[in-house]
């Protein structure tokens, strides 16, 4: 009798252990991220990864602008840009779009050198009119390994009788080894009321790499070598 009760109180431990382990195993597995969403947030994490997207270039005499045709191989196509890598984008409020509507996308274009500390960065993104037609320039710390400014290069979009086209170049204006950026601005607005009153803008603005940031300056230029490239008022 004394054997029977014991080799029941055996089973019992042996029944609460087995259900212990399997209850421990279960929440063990609901706990644990699956495959697909560690891989995402390491891939997140690998900025060399995020920086590859990009192609290196020399950018002296680079000549920016809104793409024409995307179908076939604008050099402003570029490399879709991942969502695992949004974080990286989380600078400026201009990207915020991208957490809203996910079937608008980024598009990594080039990268070269800014200064011994920075890294440029062109990237095409959604403009006014979620039309993936601007183009802005990411300044990227190597050694912060984020995005600490922005710059706007191209873009070029119309409603209702206004239409305005904006490009962008890369040159080294002064002379000091650093790229810096030239941007040429135009517009035109016929009244809809009355097509003979036509008003138009046209600006011309230096920007000189200051390392951290790009400084508005006072510049004189010959217009004749600066054209837009999809200027047809």
């Amino acid at each position: 009798m004394v054997a029977i009760l014991k080799m029941k109180q055996i089973l019992t431990l042996l029944t609460i252990l087995v259900f212990l382990v399997a209850c421990t195993t279960q929440n063990s597995t609901e706990d644990r991220p699956s495959p697909a969403l560690v891989s995402q947030e390491k891939e997140g994490d690998n900025y060399e990864q995020f920086l590859n997207l990009f192609e290196k270039i020399e950018p002296e005499n680079l000549h920016i602008y809104t793409p024409d045709d995307l179908k076939n191989g604008d050099k402003f196509k570029g490399k879709v840009i991942g969502q695992s890598f949004y974080k990286l984008l989380t600078y400026d409020d201009k990207f915020k779009f991208l957490f809203v509507d996910t079937t608008l996308h980024v598009y990594g274009c080039f990268r070269f050198k800014l200064s011994d500390t920075k890294t440029g960065l062109i990237l095409r993104r959604p403009s006014e009119y979620y039309e993936e037609s601007a183009i802005d320039l990411l300044i990227w710390d190597n050694s912060l390994k984020k995005v600490v400014g922005i710059n706007d290069l191209a873009d070029s979009f119309g409603d209702e009788g206004w239409h305005f086209v904006q490009d962008a170049w890369l040159k080294d204006l002064n002379n000091d080894t650093k790229i810096d950026i030239v941007t040429r601005y135009r517009d035109i607005d016929y009244d809809l009321d009355d097509s003979s009153k036509v008003t138009q803008k046209d600006s011309l603005f230096a920007w000189l790499n200051m390392d951290t940031r790009f400084k508005k300056t006072v510049f004189k230029f010959d217009t004749t070598k600066y054209k837009l490239h999809n200027w047809n008022p």
